[in-house]
């Protein structure tokens, strides 16, 4: 399964498993930085389903989750609030999640 080959009922049941998990990359008041991406990638790897919370720009999460997709070859789930949500599978099958 790529990412691209997610259904609907796999967003939904990302989506939910998302409730039960904390941000694991926060956005600070330096933006994204080399180390922020770095801190994504590596729980992507790890967790498949990562929560990121913008807390100092809220304005632009918006622009920010585009640009976190686009950098990362993730899914984009969900924008809410404050916090981004993204999905990529990890290389460890192990590690899968769907």
């Amino acid at each position: 399964m790529k990412n691209t080959d997610l259904t609907s009922s796999d967003v939904r049941k990302l989506k939910q498993m998302s409730h039960s998990n904390g941000a694991y990359v926060i956005i600070g008041k330096s933006g994204l930085t080399d180390e922020v991406l770095k801190q994504l990638d590596k729980e992507l790897e790890y967790h498949e389903l990562v929560k990121i919370r913008c807390n100092k720009f809220k304005e632009q999460r918006e622009e920010f989750a585009q640009q976190l997709r686009d950098i990362t070859k993730s899914v984009l789930l969900a924008v809410t609030g404050n916090v981004i949500l993204l999905y990529r599978r990890s290389k460890d099958e192990k590690r899968h999640i769907l």
